[in-house]
């Protein structure tokens, strides 16, 4: 029998205090872990997300002159009352005002759709130096076909240019046009906006605070 080597005995020790060691290192990590006292975060504040948001317009992805035929015959809807402006004339189109384009045509760096308007011809810009604005100009489909969770009563009120608390931002702007915002505060959680383009129009000046998208007052503000 061969008798074991004289540096074995050594290596065993060692061995055997490695593991009384990390047996030691691990009791004392979970002891630690479960001593340890539990953090309570505060859940921040919570946004209601309004139904509208939720609504997508078809985008024409208009990106070329030649592409704009493609709305020729098509009713369009404007998305923004008083703030576009045709010609010849100094006339706008109003809130949620339908056309319906007969032409394109090219003038310099602007492209200009051609519209029926009271038994005349008007154009007006729709894109220049190579960008075009139809998206955020027009609604390609009828807003009481992508809006159908409104009520009659809310489409009442836009049709009257009335503006209440609880009605949304979109409301608004279909009901009185265009608007200017004052102030705004982080994420957009409450935004104070001014609408005075519609005056022309016979629509009073209003300041309306928003909270969460949806207003919370409206005061009237002087005329021009």
């Amino acid at each position: 029998m061969v008798k074991p080597r004289g540096w074995t005995g050594p290596v065993r020790a060692a061995l055997r205090i490695g593991l009384i060691g990390a047996a030691v290192f691990l009791g004392v990590s979970i002891y630690e872990r479960i001593s340890r006292p539990t953090l309570h975060r505060e859940a921040g504040p919570t946004r209601k997300i309004h139904a509208d948001m939720y609504v997508y317009p078809p985008r024409s992805y208009i990106s070329d002159s030649r592409l704009v035929r493609k709305l020729i015959g098509k009713e369009l809807w404007v998305k923004e009352g008083y703030r576009w402006g045709y010609q010849p004339g100094e006339g706008v189109l109003g809130p949620l005002e339908k056309i319906v384009p007969t032409g394109v045509s090219e003038a310099g760096r602007e492209v200009r759709l051609a519209f029926e308007k009271q038994g005349r011809t008007f154009t007006i810009p729709i894109g220049a130096d190579g960008r075009f604005f139809v998206d955020e100009m027009f609604l390609l489909k009828d807003p009481r076909e992508l809006w159908t969770h409104w009520s009659d009563e809310d489409w009442r009120k836009i049709e009257a240019h009335l503006v209440e608390p609880g009605m949304s931002e979109y409301q608004v702007v279909f009901a009185v046009g265009a608007g200017n915002i004052i102030e705004s505060t982080t994420h957009s959680a409450v935004r104070i906006v001014d609408y005075k383009l519609g005056v022309d129009g016979g629509i009073a000046p209003l300041r309306v605070t928003y909270r969460d998208g949806v207003v919370e007052q409206v005061d009237a503000l002087p005329g021009k």
